[in-house]
């Protein structure tokens, strides 16, 4: 949930914000003339300053000197205490160049004061009336963006900022090495360009996160990422993610937030409204989203302290998140191993369109004729593990065996080895189509999530008319996206491929997120004719049993009422509304179905009590209700 902190009048006055001294409040520089400190938890207002001269740049809090800084008219520096009440007062110290920006870092919260032409000087120095650096690298007609201070890969400090060039538009990344002491530049520059030489897309967004690793989306919805070094590569590094959660075609604002987390706020995908998510590029999935009912593209993200401040429109909308210590095992994915991403097959990882093909052409061959060892040496081949004896491989196997795993061991043709393939589910296989299995090993072996896994193979699956490939996704992993789980039901549902839909029924799901997306995709035309499969599944056929991520007790009938239950509570006024006859028909023999398993329960209920009483030796109570499950009758022996 969000909440609106403040009106903003202008947002191209709206000079930003900035961590103040006390935790949990922040400094705002509302206008070229407002200062506002604002305590986030309980939105009220700390201290204000009020000047006649214009700021040109956020105010920001540095902690060696323990004054507040405000850049006025470009090159006027002034710094003073929280108890200052008329900033005119304050001596202004003159500078010899236009700032760009005031960036603090560490723990000390120092202070340096980075000028338009690249160069940089400590506010401590220039306090002390020390002049900066000679004049830097950039031109006239090149602006700064966004800069910071991070610690480099081999533990020194690096300046790093955007440019734009402001006639061609074109955006580089420049960084380079501070001094430890004198915080002044050191050695040459480095410098990436942003571009990935493809004609018609587009960068949309930017932004470099701790370690450092520079994050770039594109028009064409992908998201890359490169740690910064100091090389002549200019490549955008490697591709790591679709973006499908914000629209590309409108402008994107990006943070950092941590380490392994970015905020994306952007337009939603067909539909009116904006979306701030937060992305893990880490394990490449959305932790988390905020809708917003109206779409601004300009805006500006911010964070400070636990909170993402998005000032859109004329507000400032904070954003409190929380970034948990531990990951979930479905984020963490079970095979991750950082050593083996040199192993990753990246045509298969990175380009959807072409899987997509892929996909296609190979089921045309699959339904003409089975074409033997065709293209070998195209495929991609990993060194598998052998046990060095079948003592050790039986121990093994008897290890798995012991733990309620299910083992699959497949002969290879022409071989005398053989392949062992490991699953939770007694139902799964490996997939049938060459591309789904190498792409489901090399996600595997990279260490991405199941809940990402088989988003992908899923929207895949679906795409190029593959659903048993869809259907051994659902088998093969327990961690399923609810919106890939509604699309594989309509699907089955259009073609009646009722063995498919019985193994989408018998997938874990969350009730709120299913709900949801059944509401988002499930056709009012629809609803009567799956309530009537659901009554059949649940009279005459039995769901396939599927192991639950939490480990508990799998039933097929609670499953299939958790599904009607989601399907009233997504469509509730459309069948309060608008129902026909046959759909009242149809709602009335699940109320006698909910109503027989309401009295099942109330009876085993007091089976309990009876069975607890006899274990404990005593007479079982009598109770006023009969139950159908047994009956206790007196007999005379004459």
């Amino acid at each position: 949930a969000y909440y609106t902190l403040c009106p903003v009048n202008d947002t191209q006055d709206f000079l930003g914000v900035a961590a103040d001294a006390e935790s949990g409040a922040i400094i705002n520089t509302l206008g070229r003339n407002i200062v506002v400190i604002t305590r986030l938890s309980d939105q009220k207002q700390i201290r204000s300053w009020t000047v006649l001269e214009k700021l040109s740049n956020r105010v920001v809090y540095d902690g060696a000197t323990g004054k507040y800084v405000g850049v006025f008219g470009k090159r006027n520096l002034k710094c003073w205490k929280d108890i200052e009440t008329n900033l005119k007062k304050v001596k202004k110290i003159k500078l010899q160049k236009n700032v760009s920006n005031l960036v603090t870092f560490g723990e000390n919260r120092e202070t340096l004061v980075v000028f338009e032409d690249g160069s940089c000087a400590t506010l401590s120095s220039l306090l002390l009336g020390e002049n900066p650096q000679d004049d830097g690298i950039l031109s006239v007609g090149v602006a700064i963006e966004s800069p910071r201070v991070l610690i480099g890969a081999t533990g020194e400090l690096l300046l790093l900022f955007f440019t734009r060039d402001l006639a061609t538009g074109a955006v580089e990344l420049r960084f380079s090495a501070l001094d430890e002491t004198s915080r002044t530049l050191q050695g040459d520059w480095g410098r990436i360009k942003l571009n990935r030489g493809i004609q018609g897309v587009k960068l949309m967004a930017y932004e470099v996160t701790e370690g450092p690793m520079l994050i770039t989306v594109w028009s064409d919805r992908r998201i890359f990422r490169r740690k910064v070094k100091f090389d002549e590569d200019d490549s955008p590094g490697q591709f790591t993610f679709m973006l499908n959660a914000v629209s590309v075609e409108q402008p994107l604002s990006m943070v950092s937030v941590s380490k392994d987390y970015l905020a994306i706020y952007g337009a939603n995908v067909g539909q009116e409204g904006a979306s701030l998510v937060l992305y893990n590029f880490y394990f490449n999935v959305i932790q988390a989203k905020q809708f917003f009912k109206v779409y601004f593209n300009n805006s500006r993200l911010s964070v400070v302290d636990g909170n993402i401040l998005l000032a859109v429109a004329q507000i400032l909308a904070v954003v409190p998140y929380r970034i948990p210590q531990s990951y979930l095992a479905d984020m963490v994915g079970s095979q991750k191993s950082p050593k083996r991403d040199k192993y990753i097959a990246c045509d298969y990882v990175r380009e959807d369109d072409e899987l997509e093909k892929a996909i296609e052409r190979d089921l045309k061959k699959i339904s003409s004729q089975k074409q033997n060892n065709c293209e070998e040496d195209k495929k991609v081949e990993k060194p598998p593990r052998y046990a060095a004896s079948e003592e050790i491989m039986d121990e093994k196997l008897s290890a798995l065996r012991r733990r309620n795993v299910i083992v699959d061991v497949l002969q290879l043709e022409h071989q005398e080895k053989v392949e062992v393939k490991i699953f939770t589910n007694p139902n799964a296989a490996k997939f049938t189509g060459d591309e789904f299995e190498y792409l489901a090993m090399e996600l595997e072996a990279s260490g991405a999530s199941e809940f990402d896994i088989s988003s992908r193979i899923i929207s895949l699956a679906l795409s190029g008319n593959a659903p048993m490939e869809a259907q051994n996704c659902l088998r093969r992993y327990t961690c399923i996206p609810e919106g890939k789980l509604v699309s594989c039901l309509v699907y089955a549902m259009k073609n009646e491929l009722w063995d498919f839909l019985s193994t989408i029924l018998s997938v874990d799901f969350s009730h709120e997120e299913l709900v949801e997306e059944l509401r988002n995709q499930l056709g009012e035309e629809m609803i009567y004719p799956l309530m009537k499969r659901l009554l059949k599944f649940l009279e005459n056929s039995p769901l396939e049993e599927h192991p639950t991520p939490r480990g508990e007790l799998w039933d097929g009938d609670e499953r299939i009422l958790g599904w009607f239950s989601a399907i009233v509570d997504a469509h509730y006024q459309h069948l309060v509304l608008r129902s026909t006859e046959k759909t009242k028909k149809c709602l009335k023999m699940w109320d006698n179905i909910v109503r027989k398993y309401y009295r099942t329960i109330q009876e085993a209920k007091d089976l309990t009590a009876t069975i607890y009483s006899i274990s404990q030796n005593r007479a079982p109570a009598r109770t006023q209700i009969e139950s159908k499950w047994y009956s206790i009758d007196v007999v005379q022996l004459f």
